[in-house]
């Protein structure tokens, strides 16, 4: 069992659908062994919960609409999207992904219901002070 550890986290979001670059995360976030915990930059009380293992990558947001993204290497996964409205579920596809001592990378695309990406981005974690 991994005991948590407190590092820096800087989440870069390159949205290549509107060919966009923001920086959602840049601060304090708790690592424990494949999990990364922190909040957002912009929007603190918007918490952030990355699962990266070999066998799948899920992306949790939690906030007013929240969301849980489960990205499989080897087929299709599903986006979960919870609002007021209820909740959407659309197809995930990775496009690649690493996972580095200092650095996490994801690619992926999010269909709607006749398979069109209606989102397309790259999200890349860069962490300091992760040393095992």
């Amino acid at each position: 069992m991994h005991g948590v550890m407190q590092i820096h986290v800087k989440l870069t979001q390159f949205d290549i659908t509107e060919n966009q670059t923001a920086v959602l995360a840049d601060g304090i976030a708790d690592l424990t062994g494949n999990i990364l915990r922190y909040a957002e930059k912009e929007n603190p009380e918007v918490h952030h919960e990355i699962v990266f293992e070999e066998t799948r990558i899920v992306l949790k947001r939690k906030a007013d609409i929240s969301s849980v993204t489960c990205l499989l290497p080897d087929r299709k996964g599903k986006s979960r999207v919870h609002s007021s409205y209820g909740i959407m579920e659309l197809d995930a596809i990775l496009q690649q992904y690493s996972r580095e001592a200092d650095r996490w990378t994801v690619q992926y695309q999010i269909l709607d219901q006749e398979g069109k990406a209606v989102t397309s981005q790259k999200l890349v974690w860069e962490l300091k002070g992760v040393h095992e």
